[in-house]
This record gives structure tokens, sequence and C-alpha cells, in this order.
């Protein structure tokens, strides 16, 4: 896909949206108001939107449609990272890329959700496409065009109160490396490296990393599901110290890795451990 260069946002899934927001806002997040998806999408969901034009989003179903059958499966298992989307400025451009790798799952699906802005209420819009599961080690991945960043990337919830301004990466485990290997790299050719047992898709705003369940559990002392899963939620901050402070005066447990790293363990996030790194 030439026409994707950018990492655009991950999501987490949720059963109680409630709960999830209370838990980002322990966090130190300032999470938009919620947002309802389209019908058919059967969602809702609140956004934690940074200043460099990625984000990420707690999620959770509404109303059963069959376009959230997936997330409902999720769910049984438990919370935790979902999926993620990539960033497009041309979907239709980049729907002939994955219609010409049999990558697609289905077609360009418009749709669009509420936003209450100070100036008054307006339509965040989307164009995605989702792509196919088999070609994307069987996880929820789609490519996203956004018609109102505006609306999306609004400016007065940009400021996270724990200094967050980016997402890092997203960091999940593949039994077979060389399987995933084989499928990210017919999606995103020569973005895709291979390096000391991980695979790592590297956008040009921040990275996808998939890891053996061994090196998961050495690494991050995380057990791997069956299947390949996302686990770990890497987000940049302006200043280390501010994150410490605001999830210690929050009551929050973390670790402080003592290498410029700071992780919250997944009963505190969701389902996903979150690490905080320097900007």
């Amino acid at each position: 896909m030439q026409s994707v260069r950018e990492f655009d946002h991950a999501l987490i899934l949720v059963s109680d949206l409630d709960d999830g927001d209370a838990r980002m806002r322990k966090l130190g997040f300032r999470p938009t108001p919620r947002g309802v998806h389209s019908a058919h999408m059967g969602t809702a969901n609140s956004t934690i939107m940074l200043s460099d034009m990625t984000y990420f989003e707690v999620i959770g179903v509404l109303n059963p449609t069959p376009s959230n059958e997936g997330m409902r499966i999720m769910l049984e298992r438990g919370q935790g990272l979902f999926g993620y989307a990539v960033k497009t400025g041309d979907v239709h451009t980049t729907m002939t890329e994955l219609a010409a790798l049999s990558a697609n799952a289905g077609d360009v699906v418009e749709f669009s959700r509420a936003v209450d802005l100070p100036g008054g209420p307006r339509d965040a819009a989307f164009s995605i496409i989702n792509i196919d599961p088999a070609r994307a080690l069987g996880l929820k991945m789609f490519t996203c065009q956004h018609h109102t960043p505006d609306v999306v990337w609004r400016e007065d919830y940009l400021e996270q109160p724990n200094g967050v301004t980016g997402v890092a990466a997203v960091v999940g485990a593949a039994r077979d490396l060389n399987v995933a290997e084989a499928s990210l790299r017919l999606l995103f050719g020569d973005r895709v490296a291979v390096q000391g047992g991980e695979v790592t898709i590297g956008f040009d705003n921040s990275t996808v990393t998939f890891l053996s369940p061994d090196e998961l559990l050495s690494r991050f002392g995380l057990k791997a599901f069956d299947e390949p899963a996302l686990h770990v939620l890497r987000l940049r901050t302006r200043d280390l110290d501010l994150t410490r402070r605001t999830l210690t005066g929050n009551h929050v447990e973390f670790e402080d890795r003592g290498n410029d790293t700071l992780r919250v363990s997944p009963q505190d996030a969701c389902g996903a451990m979150i690490e905080f790194v320097p900007a």
C-alpha cells in the first residue's frame, strides 16, 4: 500500500464504556465526550487525541450488529487492544491497491459520529476499508481517511494532563513470525523489517511490532494468547516526570523501569499494558 505511510490510531475494546473512561482519566488522560457511531456499526467510543496527529480510542458495543461481531467474540476472551488503523489520504487509491492484493474485506465503508463542539455539534466523518483478517494475522486492521480532521483532533482535547503527545508503538505477539512477516510484507512492502526476533512495520510516525510469545513474556511479563494478538500500547510523553507525578497522584500502580520507561499493567488499563516513554 504505497498510499499508506502513517499510523492512525489504536483501539482498546472494553465491556463497559463508563468504566473505560474512568480508568483513562485515572491514568491522566482527557477522553473526549462519548461519540455514537452510525447505526450499522452498533458501537460508541471516546477518544484520546494526541498532538502528533495519532490517537487511541476506548470502544464498546451498544447494539449487536454484523459489523461488531468480531468485537463481541473478543470480549468473550476479555478486554484489551483490539486492532489498529492506518492512515490514507485517498481511500479510493488505497482500495485499488488492496483489491490488487486481494486483501480488502469488502468495499469502502462510510460512517460518522456526532461530536459536541464548543461552537455546536458537528459530525466527524470517515471512510474506511477493512483489511481481510487472513492478510492481517487475524487482527482488526483497517485504513482510514479522515474527512473532518479538525473535528476529530479537537484543540480543546489535545493537551493531555499526563503529558502524552503520541503513539510510539503497538506491540503484539505471533507464534509464527515467518508467517507474520510474509503477511505484513504483502501489505506494507519494505516498511516491514525483521531484526532480533521481532517483525516490525515502520510507519513514518510510529511502529507496530510482533514478538514471539516467549519474547513477549521475557520483555513484558505477559502471556500471549493462542492466536496473534496485540498486548502493549507505548506512548510518548513530553515530560516523563509529569507522567510519573500524575500516576502517583491518582494512586495508579506502575513500574518504573529505570530506563526512561513507566509501565502500567493491563489490570489498570482496560486489558492493555501501557508504557510511557520520552517523546
